[in-house]
C-alpha cells in the first residue's frame, strides 16, 4: 500500500527490500514455546542462588512443621497442608536453582561474518549448507578451530571458527 502510495520514495524502497529479505531467508527462527518464554523470563532475570536461598528457607520451613508434629504428636490438617505445600514449593525452588544454573552455562551467539560458510554435519564431513553472511548462530560448543552450532531454524552443525564473530 505505501508502495502505490508514495511511489518510490527511498524510505519505502528500503523497507519493502528489508522484507522481502526477512520473507526469502531460509533460516527464519523457530517461534519459542509459552513455557520457554515464560523460563527465560524467570531464570533470565534472577540469580540461582535466590532460587536457591528461597528454596532452603522453604525447605527449613517444612522441617520444623515436620519437627513439630513429631515434638507435639498433633496431626491436624492444616498442618498436613502446610508442610505438604513447603516441602513442595521448596522442592519446585531448588529444581528452578538447578535449572537456572544450567541455563547460565549455556554457549555464546555468534554472527557469520565470511559472504558465504559451510555447515558440516560433523566437523570433518562434507558441507551440508551454505550460510550467508549476517546470519545469527547459537554456539552450543568451541572445539579448537571448530564451532558446534545451532541456526536460528534449528538445524545443528559444526562451522569453522575463522567464518564466526561473537557477539
Amino acid at each position: 500500500k505505501a508502495y502505490r502510495l508514495l511511489g518510490e520514495e527511498p524510505h519505502v524502497m528500503h523497507n519493502l527490500q528489508y522484507v522481502r529479505a526477512q520473507i526469502a531467508s531460509p533460516y527464519v527462527a523457530l517461534p519459542m514455546p509459552v513455557w520457554e518464554e515464560w523460563w527465560q523470563r524467570a531464570a533470565g532475570q534472577r540469580n540461582p542462588w535466590m532460587f536457591f536461598a528461597a528454596g532452603a528457607v522453604f525447605y527449613l520451613a517444612a522441617s520444623l512443621l515436620f519437627a513439630q508434629r513429631t515434638w507435639t504428636q498433633r496431626r491436624s490438617p492444616w498442618h498436613r497442608r502446610a508442610r505438604t505445600a513447603t516441602l513442595g514449593l521448596a522442592l519446585l525452588l531448588m529444581a528452578m536453582a538447578f535449572g537456572a544454573s544450567l541455563g547460565t552455562t549455556s554457549g555464546a551467539a555468534a554472527i557469520v561474518i565470511m559472504p558465504t560458510a559451510e555447515l558440516r554435519e560433523d566437523p570433518s564431513g562434507p558441507a551440508i549448507l551454505d550460510i550467508t553472511e549476517g546470519v545469527k548462530v547459537d554456539v552450543l560448543k568451541w572445539e579448537g578451530d571448530i564451532a558446534e552450532v545451532r541456526l536460528p531454524n534449528g538445524v545443528r552443525g559444526y562451522m569453522l571458527r575463522e567464518v564466526l564473530g561473537e557477539i
